[in-house]
Order: C-alpha cells, then sequence, then structure tokens
C-alpha cells in the first residue's frame, strides 16, 4: 500500500494581512478634565489592535509645566474597551497602555514599540514622523500629539486575541480624561486646551476557507487591568485575582512625585503559599527582567512577563502538535489557584506627595460559548 500523505497544514496569518480604516467619530473634542468620549468600533473581520491620538495645543502661563506620577501618558485615566454582553477587554489608563506598547511586539515579531528619549517623549524623530510631542513652557499653541497602540491580539506573529467584530453587535472605545490636577504640580498654569481624538482601526483581511488553512486560537481573548494601593514603609503586599491565566504582571512604585521602584530591595511571588520568588533581591530582578525583554522597562516598572520561546508566529502547535506549543505560555497558569499575592519590601525613604502601587495585570481568558 502507498505511504498515507501528510496532509499539507498553513496557518491563516501566512494567507492574509491588516488593513487599516478611521474609525467614524474621529476628530471628536477630547478635553482634559472633561466628559467621556466614545467611538463605535467598525463591525468588520478581526481586530488585533486599535490606534489612538490625541492631538492639538495647549496654553501654558506662569511657569513650566511639572509633570506628576504616570503623566503625561495617563491623560486619560481610563480607556475601556466593551464587547457587547461580555466582560471589559481593556480597563485600564493611558500609561499602562504605553508601558505595554513599550514590552510589546505589535507592529513586526521581534520589534518592541520602543522610543529612545528622555522622559518616554520623543525627541529623535524625522520631520515626517507622527512624534509624541508634550510642550511644557509657557506660551499659547503648544503642540500636544500623542499616540497608543491598543492591543487585543497577542503580538504581530500571533493573532490570537484579536476581537471578532464582524457581526450585529457594538463595541465601544470609552476614554475617560484624566484632571489637569492629577497631571501636573500646578493645574493653574495649564491656562486653556483645543484637542481632538482620532482612532484607527486594523483590520485583518479574510483567509481562504479551506480544511488546510488552520486559524489562530479564535477560543481565547487578552485582557489587561489594574489595580492600586498605598505605598508604606516595609512589606507592602499585593494581592491579586487568580482568575484565567496570568500573562503579564508589572508594578510601578511612586513617591514624592518621582520613581521609587530603587526603594523596593526585596521581592516575595507566591501561589497558594508556595514561593516562586522569596526575599529576591529586586536589583536582581530588574537585571533579569531587562535580560529577558532585550532593554530596560519604563522607569519605575516592576516587571514579571512570561517568556519570549522559539515559535515565532504562534503556528507550530496547530502544525506540529501540542507538544510544540511554546509561545503561548502563561507567566503563571492561575486558573486552579486559589491565591496569587507579592509582597514589595520598601526601604526607609520617607514617604510623601500620595505614594502609591499601581498593579497591572495582563491575562489570556477563554471565551465561552
Amino acid at each position: 500500500m502507498p505511504a498515507a500523505q501528510r496532509t499539507v497544514r498553513i496557518p491563516a496569518q501566512r494567507l492574509t494581512r491588516v488593513y487599516w480604516k478611521k474609525v467614524p467619530n474621529s476628530g471628536q473634542v477630547f478635553t482634559v478634565g472633561g466628559a467621556n468620549i466614545s467611538f463605535d468600533l467598525l463591525q468588520e473581520g478581526f481586530c488585533p489592535g486599535l490606534l489612538l491620538q490625541i492631538t492639538g495645543t495647549i496654553t501654558v502661563a506662569n511657569a513650566q509645566l511639572v509633570f506628576l506620577p504616570r503623566a503625561p501618558w495617563n491623560i486619560f485615566n481610563k480607556a475601556l474597551v466593551q464587547p457587547p454582553g461580555a466582560q471589559p477587554v481593556i480597563i485600564v489608563g493611558g500609561h499602562p497602555i504605553h508601558v505595554a506598547n513599550q514590552i510589546g511586539q505589535d507592529f513586526a515579531p521581534f520589534t518592541h514599540n520602543l522610543e529612545l528619549t528622555l522622559g518616554g517623549l520623543d525627541v529623535n524623530a524625522g520631520s515626517n514622523d507622527p512624534v509624541n510631542q508634550f510642550v511644557t513652557t509657557v506660551g499659547a499653541g503648544n503642540a500636544l500629539n500623542m499616540w497608543w497602540w491598543i492591543p487585543f491580539a497577542r503580538s504581530a506573529y500571533d493573532w490570537t486575541g484579536a476581537l471578532a467584530l464582524g457581526n450585529r453587535s457594538k463595541t465601544q472605545l470609552i476614554l475617560t480624561p484624566e484632571t489637569i490636577a492629577n497631571l501636573v504640580t500646578v493645574a493653574a498654569n495649564w491656562t486653556a486646551q483645543a484637542l481632538t481624538a482620532n482612532l484607527y482601526q486594523a483590520i485583518i483581511a479574510p483567509f481562504p476557507r479551506d480544511a488546510s488553512v488552520v486559524p489562530w486560537d479564535l477560543s481565547k481573548i487578552y485582557t489587561m487591568e489594574e489595580q492600586n494601593q498605598a505605598l508604606v514603609i516595609g512589606d507592602n503586599f499585593v494581592n491579586i485575582d487568580p482568575k484565567n491565566r496570568i500573562q503579564r504582571v508589572w508594578h510601578e512604585i511612586w513617591n514624592t512625585n518621582v520613581d521609587a521602584s530603587g526603594q523596593i530591595t526585596q521581592l516575595d511571588v507566591a501561589f497558594d503559599g508556595s514561593y516562586f520568588l522569596n526575599n529576591f533581591d529586586t536589583a536582581a530582578w530588574y537585571q533579569i527582567a531587562k535580560r529577558r525583554l532585550g532593554f530596560a522597562p519604563f522607569p519605575g516598572t516592576l516587571m514579571l512577563d512570561y517568556d519570549y520561546m522559539l515559535d515565532g508566529d504562534g503556528a507550530s502547535d496547530k502544525l506540529l502538535g501540542p507538544a510544540f506549543s511554546v509561545s503561548k505560555g502563561a507567566w503563571f497558569n492561575t486558573e486552579r489557584v486559589a491565591a496569587v499575592r507579592h509582597r514589595l519590601s520598601k526601604n526607609a525613604t520617607a514617604l510623601a506627595n500620595n505614594p502609591k502601587i499601581f498593579t497591572v495585570i495582563q491575562r489570556e481568558a477563554t471565551l465561552v460559548g
């Protein structure tokens, strides 16, 4: 008998591409300290993410603006992506999204969205680049032009998590502007603004419907949320809901209105009382995180990240079997864990100006139904 022929299987991601559309209602007024604004996403195909721009001018009087923690990226303190009849996919402010953008490989494999600049804003862009700008000096017509990628898919090489929007249901992005008083030290110096918001939707083109074409995992979504608590001297216990599969966690530590990550000297990571890290020196963990990512995370960020492994496009498990599913492993599969607790040990440096720990959690969840 002739040998059975092996079925050729091709990842769908190799047979399609992303195209872009500007979302209706782009250009609407965005007012810092004002009311929420919303966008209805286009009901078309799968969406790996959204590109958001806030642009315009501000007027500064009396003295140069001085940013408070998380500014200027937290110009909106909540971005809510709300599919119909489901829990929010994204419910975080602009600063966590910016940090996720720096870490992520959202536009090209093995390429991070880094801006190699002082203070996190572009100063090295060419004349045709859409630079991030926030001019803080005294004057009228100061440029403000900032961009965020709101990610749904895991990465450019694995579209698992892309939202299915080609249906009759409506999915919205709702932005809640931050107040001026929470962005700069002297709110009265920010005297006027004329800002608008634009939204651009990435859409995955249809791929061939054939038995040999294997789509990405359509049963999973990736979510992002944040929580915060007061920073204290000594032990800071951060309790994290263990639901779903935690992909990535990071802590931002702020004291006296500046990055205070260096004031955290030791770290515990415990699952149901079993320790992944126990009394571990944070100086060493920063070095480990830097070497795993290939760069130092955003200042003030204590990063606990999943492993970047071998499968460049997220397809090997579909082509070769589950044993080769090496690109989508969670940082920890916490579905069967009752408690996740981190301990951040802070040194004796005095506290002032509303010191806080912000914790951001990214998860992989399985769709029901």
